[in-house]
């Protein structure tokens, strides 16, 4: 987990690659997800797809704020967790995909390839 005052995001590959708005919109956050990689407050992590057998998949989006709440988005409603044992479950899931996941100069390589290929999709 990150230290106090940082955050940490690790996503899987396709994650980056679903077009679920436009292209020109997908390129925005995209670029913004490069610079927020080398921000030194920030770890932002990368599933590749070589390693994506290795985590269990994501069945909804969750967060995790600290080891006593985690916010699990539902297709219907979003949850706030407090049971240790329900937390737990979540830092052990998000523990296997930052194992997983490529940092620094390898996510950002994912994350510029990722873009080129929006881009020139979008030409």
């Amino acid at each position: 987990m990150p230290a106090i005052g940082s955050a940490g995001s690790v996503g899987r590959n396709p994650a980056l690659r679903h077009r679920f708005c436009p292209i020109d919109v997908m390129e925005g956050q995209l670029d913004r997800l490069l610079g927020a990689a080398t921000m030194r407050t920030a770890r932002i992590g990368v599933v590749p797809f070589e390693a994506a057998r290795a985590v269990k998949p994501p069945l909804h989006g969750f967060s995790i704020y600290d080891d006593r709440e985690v916010c699990v988005e539902t297709l219907t409603a979003s949850l706030t967790l407090s049971e240790p044992s329900e937390i737990g479950a979540y830092l052990e899931l998000f523990a296997g995909y930052a194992k997983a996941a490529v940092y620094g100069a390898e996510a950002r390589a994912i994350i510029a390839r990722v873009l080129f290929e929006l881009s020139a999709a979008a030409d």
